[in-house]
Formats: structure tokens, C-alpha cells, sequence
């Protein structure tokens, strides 16, 4: 199959080369040019490689979901490439520089894909890629990325409550896990674009029931923020619950 014109083949041929096993190499096929059904065959056929899901899941025309979820789901088990992949003496260091590196060859082709197809990506696409992203830490130069696809320009309006209440009320551990301020501070000013009664809602379903503390960067933002009546008393209990630590 090493003479196989991938250029020249047509979607019935992709078709019948992936269903006779045969590993078709993406970077060759033209593969953001491909009809849907095709982009989809040929990713599903490349589900265990998380290199060539980061790379072309973004460049395909239809939700991409499934294969954010599948790239985090590899990740944890791709230790040997993120050791190929990454910078640093310590192991630790190898492995947190090549997932950096994976994930930011992964924002950057959504970024692309949003500007270039006019395709933001839906609440559900949000939230695996923020959630995925907050399992370890992303770096300063991501965490911008991150931030940017929260921007007005970027961003569907109708697809960005759930997001925006998952980033405010995301855990934050140092050198682990987590997001950046640079990544709460856009998810802050997506907030003020909500009109009155969204922001309500969002204060309320962020601050009911809460057992931990929210980070006090999001804390100090609602303070100074007009609230309605009954948000008042939640946001006093939550500063209420801040330990020593974290006022810092």
C-alpha cells in the first residue's frame, strides 16, 4: 500500500482501503477538503492515535466532541510520547512539557477551525475541552489560548453559560492542576457580557449549595459586582469559608 496515490483517491476509495484495514495516513489524503462522512471514517480508524486526533479532529466539519473526549481519555495512558514529545530533566518535567506541547497543537487548530470555518465550538465541546485541559496544568502560552476561546469573537453567546460556571467554580492547584487566572479573567468578563438575567441565574446555580470555596479572584469580581438580593448572602458565606490560605 506504500504506492497508494492518497492524493487521488476518491472518498469510495478511502472508504474501502479503511475497511480493508489498511492504515491510510492523514496528512496525505487531503483531509480537511474531505465530505463529512469521510473525516469521520477515517478519525474513528485513527481513535487509539491521540497525535493524529489532536491534529485533525479540529480540521473536520462537523462536532468534534467525541474525539476531544477520546484525546483525554489517551493522554493518561501516553506517557511514552509526552516523554518524546516534552523538554526538562526530570521525568516529571518531560511529561508536563509534551502534554503542554499536545495541547497546544490542539487549541491552536480550534482556534483555526473558529476563525476560519465560522464554527465556534457548542457547550459540550466546551466543557470536555476546559475539563480535559484542568486535569493537569496548562502552561502560560495555552492558558492564553484557553482564555482567547472565550473572547466575544470566538465564542457563541448561546454556548458559553455552562462553560463560564465551570471555569468560575474550577478547582485551582498549584503546579498540578487546574486554570490559570489569565483563563478565570475571560471567563469574568464572558460573565459581564450575560445580560442581567443570565448573570443572575449564573451567580445563583455557582454559589447554591457550594461546599468549597470559590478561588478568591472570583470572589473579589462578584463583590464588586451589582448583585441581586438574594446572591448577596451566598457570596458572604463564601468569603466566610476562605481559610488563611485562601485570601493569598
Amino acid at each position: 500500500w506504500h504506492c497508494v496515490p492518497w492524493g487521488r483517491c476518491t472518498e469510495a476509495d478511502l472508504a474501502q482501503l479503511v475497511g480493508a484495514g489498511v492504515e491510510v495516513p492523514l496528512s496525505e489524503v487531503g483531509f480537511a477538503a474531505r465530505g463529512w462522512p469521510t473525516q469521520q471514517l477515517l478519525l474513528e480508524a485513527h481513535a487509539d492515535d491521540v497525535a493524529a486526533l489532536v491534529e485533525f479532529a479540529p480540521q473536520a466539519e462537523g462536532p468534534i466532541g467525541v474525539y476531544l473526549q477520546r484525546v483525554f481519555e489517551l493522554l493518561p495512558a501516553s506517557d511514552s510520547l509526552l516523554r518524546k514529545l516534552g523538554d526538562g530533566v526530570e521525568d516529571e518535567e518531560r511529561l508536563q512539557s509534551g502534554w503542554n506541547q499536545l495541547l497546544h497543537t490542539l487549541l491552536a487548530k480550534i482556534k483555526l477551525r473558529i476563525r476560519e470555518q465560522g464554527n465556534p465550538l457548542h457547550s459540550e465541546e466546551q466543557l470536555l475541552l476546559f475539563g480535559g485541559c484542568a486535569t493537569r496544568l496548562a502552561d502560560p502560552s495555552n492558558s492564553t489560548l484557553l482564555a482567547d476561546l472565550m473572547e466575544a469573537k470566538l465564542v457563541d453567546p448561546s454556548h458559553i453559560f455552562e462553560l463560564i460556571k465551570f471555569v468560575l467554580g474550577c478547582k485551582y492547584v498549584p503546579n498540578q492542576s487546574g486554570l490559570l487566572h489569565v483563563v478565570r479573567d475571560s471567563a469574568l468578563r464572558a460573565m459581564m457580557r450575560l445580560d442581567k438575567g443570565e448573570r443572575d441565574e449564573l451567580h445563583r446555580t455557582l454559589l447554591q449549595g457550594r461546599e468549597s470555596a470559590l478561588p478568591l479572584q472570583v470572589l473579589f469580581s462578584l463583590a464588586v459586582t451589582e448583585l441581586d438580593a438574594s446572591v448577596q448572602p451566598l457570596v458572604v458565606r463564601q468569603t466566610e469559608r476562605l481559610d488563611a490560605d485562601g485570601w493569598l
